[in-house]
C-alpha cells in the first residue's frame, strides 16, 4: 500500500529553484546540471522498486556540497513552490497527518536520504517527504542501520496489509490502558526490517501509548450515551465497525484503528462502561 503521491517533473523544480538564485550559485550550479539529471535518474531506479539504501554514494565536494544545499536552504520561492506543490499533490485524506506516525501535522519536509550524504537529492521533489517537526528530527540523518534502511519510504515501499502493529488493553487501578507492541513474523521480505527500524527510530510505540489516553477517553466519551440502548454485543459491533471502516481508508496498521479494534474485543472494557 503506498500512501503518498510523489511529484512526476523532478529536474523541471530544480531547474527553477536554480534560475531564481543569485549568479554565482546559478553558474556553479548549472555547471553541473547533467550530472544532477543523471542522480535523478539513478534515484529514480533504485526507488522502484525501492532500494535506497544501495544508491552509491554521493561524489560532491565543497564548495559544490553548499551550493547544492542553498537549492533547499535559500527560502526562495522556487523551493517555497516545490514544497506546496508536494503538499498539493498528496490525498485529502492524508495532508492533514504526518505519514511516518500518524499523529502530528506534516509541517516539515523530510529529506529521506539526508543532505549530509546525499546534497544533490536536497531539492529532488521525491526525496521530500511531509512530515511532522518530531519524526524530522527524531530520524535525523541517519538512514540506514546494519545495512537496512531505517524508515519507511511512504512513496515507494509496498506495505503488506498484514496485521504487524497490535494492541493489547489492560486495566490499573480501574483505568484503561493501551500497550503496544510490533509482530512481523508473517510479513515477507526486507521490508519486515524496515518497519522493525521505523518503529525503533521513531520510537512509535511509546508514542501510540502516550498519545492513546485521549483516544480512549474519546471513545468512552462517545459510547457512554448507548448504555441501555445497546447491548454489549451490539456495542463491540458497532466499534468493530468504525475500526475496520478506519483501516480501509487509513490502513490495517493505522494506530487509532488498531486501538479502537482492541477495545471493542476487550469485555473488561466495555464492561467498565456499562455494557452488560
Amino acid at each position: 500500500m503506498k500512501n503518498l503521491t510523489p511529484l512526476t517533473r523532478k529536474i523541471y523544480y530544480w531547474d527553477k529553484i536554480v534560475n531564481a538564485m543569485h549568479l554565482r550559485n546559478r553558474n556553479a550550479l548549472q555547471a553541473i546540471r547533467p550530472t544532477i539529471e543523471r542522480r535523478f535518474r539513478e534515484y529514480g531506479h533504485f526507488s522502484t522498486p525501492n532500494v535506497l539504501g544501495r544508491i552509491p554514494a554521493s561524489t560532491f565536494v565543497e564548495p559544490t556540497v553548499t551550493s547544492l544545499k542553498t537549492c533547499y536552504d535559500s527560502g526562495s520561492n522556487g523551493i517555497g513552490l516545490l514544497k506546496q506543490k508536494i503538499r498539493d499533490c498528496q490525498p485529502e485524506l492524508f495532508k492533514g497527518e504526518c505519514q511516518y506516525c500518524n499523529m502530528g501535522e506534516p509541517s516539515t519536509m523530510d529529506h529521506y536520504l539526508p543532505q549530509l550524504y546525499f546534497p544533490e537529492f536536497s531539492a529532488l521533489s521525491i526525496n521530500l517527504i511531509p512530515c511532522c517537526p518530531t519524526c524530522n528530527t527524531e530520524k535525523g540523518d541517519q538512514y540506514l542501520f546494519l545495512g537496512n534502511r531505517r524508515i519507511i519510504n511512504y512513496y515507494f515501499d509496498d506495505l503488506p496489509i498484514v496485521d504487524y502493529l497490535l494492541c493489547n488493553i489492560t486495566f490499573r487501578r480501574g483505568v484503561a490502558k493501551a500497550n503496544f507492541s510490533l509482530d512481523t513474523t508473517a510479513v515477507v521480505g526486507d521490508i519486515a526490517t524496515v518497519i522493525e527500524n521505523h518503529f525503533k527510530a521513531l520510537d512509535l510505540l511509546e508514542r501510540y501509548r502516550e498519545r492513546s489516553g485521549g483516544e480512549i477517553i474519546e471513545v468512552m466519551d462517545a459510547i457512554t450515551q448507548r448504555v441501555g440502548a445497546k447491548s454489549l454485543h451490539e456495542m463491540r459491533t458497532e466499534l468493530l465497525g468504525d475500526a475496520i471502516a478506519l483501516k480501509n481508508r487509513k490502513g490495517v496498521n493505522y494506530w487509532r484503528a488498531v486501538l479502537k479494534t482492541s477495545l471493542a474485543n476487550s469485555d473488561q472494557f466495555l464492561e467498565s462502561v456499562g455494557f452488560h
